[in-house]
């Protein structure tokens, strides 16, 4: 009862201007329970889903090309343990001060262009790398660092720009459309990515990634213009001599808040573990099930045609018990990573892909979504770093596992992340915390 009373207390807190989305205005008074593309009513959400779709292209294509080249020019599990872990080291100095420049610029979109333009440039210098013919794995790790601190850097921005663009009522149903196009992305391009892998460059070579490179720079680009249109107004900023202060002050808030606390310590715990199975992916798939980057990049899609199916259905059902929901999302997550660690059948690995997407589009909309309803507006964006400074830590979780796979096969590392999201999970469930009652 105490924890309930000060959830109440948090809830309260949040209201002005921020509160959680009732259930009746979901469904409208009962008349309407499945509004799954009302945001897309507002013009600006419009473009800025098409704007997001295109950055999200890029990193679907990043997501698959970066390890495929490491793992053809390394053979290395470990390898694409350090690809990830550089990425996330990157991630993790950009968060936090993401955040604060999301709570304090004046223009969030002027700033997420910036972010947009840099992913271009980075994308066309790894471009012209593999072009050269003399590519190292050096240089990718550092390439795809670049492209993940400006995505990182940014993303506590678009998320806060969201509210912004659609308001808290139609909030739900845009981060799960968010999500959607997002999981969209990952559905079409690491496909696209691996056919022009295969048709554009001799075969065995590794050719064929520069114009995967040239068409990541594109969508950033287009990304860039396509957020042109979308009307925000200008924000009052903050002066950049409490830039210290104002991080300090959104690590205190997150600590004290009796919902974001335990919201943020669930999900770090998830994300150290969660992501290990993509990390692994293109050695797994050449090794265990004798895949290639045509066959790797349809198993990318599969889980992403999951994971557009599980958007769908969380756009489309109201606001209810979201909290169980997001974690027996990281549940499904668990044990279609078991059954997927112990099996060599192509054909199962690809049903495993698709649960798995499902798992994970329930637990990145609905963990953004919950954040974004109890959080005080005044501290958003910082709030917002923290979460996504999390996801950093899975560079830490994928090293470790990257080693493991290593030593002793991807097989054992991936089924022993699947027990331990499967453990974190159940534990939440046993100890019956805040979580498991948000709404």
């Amino acid at each position: 009862m105490r924890h309930d009373a000060r959830m109440t207390q948090t809830r309260e807190r949040a209201a002005t201007p921020v509160t959680p989305i009732p259930v009746d205005q979901a469904v409208a008074g009962g008349r309407r329970r499945f509004r799954t593309l009302d945001s897309f009513s507002i013009v600006s959400f419009r473009w800025f889903f098409t704007s997001m779709f295109a950055g999200f292209a890029a990193m679907g294509v990043q997501m698959f090309v970066g390890g495929w080249l490491t793992f053809e020019l390394t053979g290395s599990f470990a390898a694409l343990g350090v690809l990830h872990l550089s990425a996330g080291i990157t991630g993790l100095l950009t968060a936090l001060p993401g955040g604060v420049l999301a709570d304090k610029v004046k223009h969030r979109k002027r700033f997420i262009q910036t972010g947009q333009a840099g992913g271009a440039i980075a994308s066309l210098a790894m471009a012209l790398l593999v072009a050269s013919g003399d590519v190292q794995f050096w240089q990718i790790a550092v390439g795809s660092s670049l492209i993940a601190g400006s995505h990182t850097l940014t993303m506590p921005a678009r998320q806060a720009l969201t509210p912004s663009v659609v308001g808290m009522k139609h909030l739900t149903n845009a981060m799960a459309l968010y999500t959607t196009g997002q999981n969209g992305a990952f559905l079409l391009m690491p496909a696209l990515a691996g056919w022009m892998i295969g048709a554009l460059g001799p075969a065995g070579s590794i050719e064929g990634t520069q114009y995967v490179y040239y068409m990541m720079a594109a969508f950033y680009v287009g990304a860039l213009l396509l957020l042109l249109p979308v009307e925000i107004g200008p924000r009052t900023a903050t002066g950049p001599s409490r830039a210290i202060g104002q991080l300090a002050e959104g690590l205190r808030y997150v600590w004290r808040d009796e919902v974001m606390r335990p919201l943020l310590i669930y999900n770090g715990a998830v994300a150290l573990f969660w992501m290990t199975y993509m990390t692994l992916l293109p050695g797994y798939a050449k090794e265990i099930l004798d895949a290639g980057a045509g066959a790797l990049g349809v198993m990318l899609s599969m889980g992403g045609l999951g994971a557009v199916g599980g958007s769908l259905i969380v756009a489309s059902i109201p606001g209810g018990q979201r909290g169980r929901v997001w974690m027996l999302s990281v549940a499904l997550i668990g044990v279609a990573m078991l059954v997927f660690a112990f099996n060599e059948l192509y054909w199962v690995a690809l049903v495993c892909a698709v649960a798995i997407g499902m798992g994970q589009a329930g637990y990145l909309s609905l963990g953004s979504v919950l954040l974004q309803a109890y959080v005080d507006e005044d501290f958003r964006g910082r709030v917002l770093s923290v979460y996504m400074m999390q996801y950093g830590l899975m560079s830490l979780g994928t090293l470790l596992v990257s080693l493991i796979a290593n030593a002793i096969g991807p097989q054992i590392a991936v089924g022993l992340a699947a027990v331990a999201l499967l453990l974190i999970t159940a534990a939440q469930f046993i100890a019956r915390t805040p979580i498991s009652r948000l709404r």
